[in-house]
């Protein structure tokens, strides 16, 4: 051997070793300098080369780390150590399928192989295919029983495939058996979080924090959990130590932002969303709630532009001929597919904004929920209607309703188009609860909704119990209508000292074409904010929204009309849930009304005539 060579192989060596060591104590700066000498006096050694790849990687810069495991691979395509820490690097950058791609490529080698197993089941995971991920995680408990996150990932699949009673006995047995392991509390308190279980939550991110202080996970959860339980200032100090622990902390950094919003701060929201998005650049979320803000303060050159970040959020990702909605061409021919989306309010909301699109010279295809078909159905401008699970057509564009607004240029408040009614309930159903309601012809009636969906993320503040509406019976003369489908025993036992004069006839209100038919007999609705809202704002009802000291954008800042509905009062809370304080104020506007007809407040709307 060439004496020359042997030196060259022997300083390779030691610059390797001397690399190794410093990635051992985390000097990865230190490691890449040693393993680049290394490399260059032994160009082709896949332990270096690999190596090289480790640090770089760790030391984020990610395009020169996969390039350099690719430089490796390329030379021996199936060594497992490069192959697996590509599949990492390419699962951190959110390349998901091209990474299980290469850490089954190294199950084909070695079907034990750990690291290649748990990758494979976390990935399948996060991508909700729970029943694959089982598989992967049950093949690394064959080899270790007692392996703790292959036994967490377990149980909550159990959870999200609903078997929450399994998933509880897996998550207990997990927390007697390592009752030190702050991970295995954190994860739990995160299953509970799932549950709404928000108390027990709580619980297990303290038992965490109790084992781990600066655990930066489970102070952000912490902080979840008090936003949940409404207890907004707790939930602020928690996301804030959680970047103070972890300054790169994007999923707290946005946290941070969501929860200055519950509170109303709005700039100090602005800012943590744009931390977030320097922290994290593809994280879709922040720029979506940056547009909320915006489009909040009444921006909306900004705010349906950020809005339009949704089609990127994971919970869009189902929607696969989605698309940013910047223009639509004229041709005649063109056709176009509306997707209805979030809640049954928002169809009604934005249905409006087809017209506008027809008159643009385009079919237009509307996809709507069967709960709502009737009644949009009265809109004009549509061209064809797809009901539920209808097959979807073959159409020129598909988008989501609300970038409707985006793609029609409306840039301002003032440029809604208000014209109502832009939706009608139906004649014969109109005539039967005349009838029905014939006992009450004399008497002022109100249409009432306390409460809306509660899977909706401000649920717990735009919702109230019965018991403050009930406080509308004080009023002589007037007579309750029910609106609040599935109102419980309870909710209506609020009102039974009043029987006679609390009218309940959900049992009727089939879909929304039939509760429109109601609303049409009435005087009034008063309402939280839900589609009962929307509903008498597009047939041109008098409507009372009771709002939430911090409301929804749609609602903008300040205002006691809306721009949306001219038939619509707002009436905001001065403090955060205090709902009886709002009612003061109701019930001293609608008392005089109902006393005297002449103060009647009887809205003046332009109506529809073409």
């Amino acid at each position: 051997m060439n004496p020359s060579h042997t030196t060259l192989i022997d300083q390779a060596n030691q610059h390797l070793q001397a690399g190794l060591s410093a990635q051992e104590q985390g000097c990865h700066q230190e490691a890449v300098q040693h393993l680049l000498l290394a490399r260059a006096k032994q160009p082709r050694s896949l332990e270096i080369i690999t190596a090289l790849g480790r640090s770089q990687l760790a030391l984020g810069e990610v395009e020169t780390g996969l390039s350099t495991l690719v430089d490796a691979l390329e030379m021996q395509r199936t060594y497992v150590p490069a192959l697996v820490l590509l599949a990492q690097g390419l699962a951190e950058q959110g390349q998901s399928e091209e990474a299980i791609s290469i850490f089954l490529r190294v199950l084909d080698q070695d079907s034990h192989h750990l690291t290649a197993l748990l990758g494979v089941g976390r990935l399948f995971f996060e991508h909700g295919r729970w029943a694959d991920a089982a598989v992967y995680f049950q093949d690394v408990l064959n080899q270790m029983p007692d392996h703790v996150e292959a036994r967490t990932y377990l149980a909550m699949i159990e959870q999200r495939l609903g078997h929450w009673d399994v998933a509880q006995a897996l998550f207990s047995d997990l927390m007697q058996k390592n009752p030190g392991s702050a991970r295995g509390h954190n994860n739990f308190g995160t299953a509970l979080l799932e549950q709404s279980l928000w108390d027990l939550a709580v619980e297990q991110f303290q038992a965490a924090l109790a084992i781990q202080p600066d655990y930066p996970q489970a102070i952000n959860n912490l902080g979840v959990a008090y936003q949940k339980l409404g207890n907004t200032r707790a939930a602020l100090q928690q996301f804030q130590q959680a970047l103070a622990c972890k300054p790169d902390y994007w999923d707290a950094a946005n946290n941070l932002g969501l929860s200055y919003q519950d509170r109303g701060q709005l700039e100090d929201a602005l800012q943590a969303f744009r931390l977030c998005q320097r922290l994290k650049p593809d994280f879709a979320d922040a720029y979506f709630n940056e547009g909320v803000i915006w489009l909040t303060r009444g921006d909306w050159v900004q705010g349906w532009r950020g809005y339009e970040w949704r089609l990127k959020m994971r919970k869009y990702c189902n929607h696969t001929h989605l698309q940013q909605a910047w223009d639509i061409s004229p041709q005649s021919g063109r056709s176009v597919l509306v997707y209805c989306e979030q809640g049954f309010g928002d169809a009604i909301q934005f249905i409006r904004f087809t017209r506008a699109l027809h008159e643009k010279g385009v079919r237009v295809v509307v996809a709507c929920p069967q709960e709502t078909y009737r009644l949009l159905a009265t809109v004009q401008g549509v061209d064809q209607w797809i009901v539920d699970a209808a097959p979807i057509p073959t159409c020129d564009y598909y988008m989501l309703m609300l970038s409707l607004p985006l793609l029609l240029g409306i840039t301002t408040p003032d440029a809604i188009p208000t014209t109502v009614p832009y939706l009608r309930a139906d004649h014969d159903q109109v005539a039967y609860f005349r009838q029905r309601l014939k006992p009450w012809q004399n008497t002022f009636k109100v249409g009432i909704a306390w409460r809306g969906n509660p899977q909706h993320a401000n649920d717990r503040h735009r919702s109230m119990t019965s018991t403050p509406m009930s406080r509308l019976l004080a009023i002589p003369g007037l007579c309750l209508i029910n609106l609040q489908k599935g109102a419980t025993p309870d909710e209506l036992a609020i009102f039974s000292p009043e029987k006679k004069r609390m009218v309940d006839v959900t049992d009727e209100l089939t879909d929304f074409s039939v509760t429109a038919a109601l609303m049409d007999t009435l005087d009034l609705v008063i309402t939280v904010d839900t589609s009962i809202a929307h509903l008498a704002g597009a047939l041109a009802k008098p409507v009372w929204v009771l709002l939430p000291a911090v409301a929804e954008w749609r609602w903008l800042l300040d205002r006691l009309d809306s721009p949306w509905y001219p038939s619509m009062r707002l009436y905001r809370q001065s403090t955060l849930d205090d709902w009886n304080g709002l009612m003061d104020g109701v019930l001293e506007e609608l008392a005089p009304m109902v006393a005297n007809p002449g103060r009647r407040n009887i809205h003046s709307v332009p109506m529809e005539t073409s």
